[in-house]
């Protein structure tokens, strides 16, 4: 099924940020597989990330990037440009599984946002 890499980078967070959690064995199995099959998505974000932080990104003299409290420091001439870069790389057309598919029920003893579920959408059947 067709998604974006803004999706798969969602589903990626949250996989991570649940992945020592004690859940359901066939929800485990489902989530270990979807992140099995975004792994190269995931590598593909990565890499043109990095060129657009390589491109965009203020460095110190080390070659290292700068930051603020949470945020790599953007050059002031490049802020548009990394904006428009970083919304085309989220907006890439890939591929999801078509195999695989969660009931509400299957999270229901997990505790999660809507932000967090939302990406799952397409995997949810009622």
């Amino acid at each position: 099924m067709k998604s974006n890499i803004g999706n798969v980078v969602k589903i990626s967070q949250f996989i991570e940020t649940h992945k020592k959690d004690k859940i359901n064995f066939n929800v485990a199995f489902k989530l270990s597989k979807i992140a099995n099959s975004i792994s190269s998505d995931m590598n593909f974000f990565r890499e043109k990330y990095q060129e657009i932080l390589d491109e965009c990104a203020e460095k110190n003299e080390k070659g290292e990037f700068v930051t603020t409290k949470d945020n790599i420091k953007l050059k002031e001439d490049k802020i548009t440009i990394y904006i428009q870069k970083e919304n085309e790389l989220f907006n890439c057309e890939t591929d999801l599984p078509d195999d695989i598919t969660f009931s509400p029920q299957d999270f229901e003893n997990m505790q999660i946002t809507i932000e967090e579920l939302q990406p799952f959408s397409v995997f949810i059947k009622e």
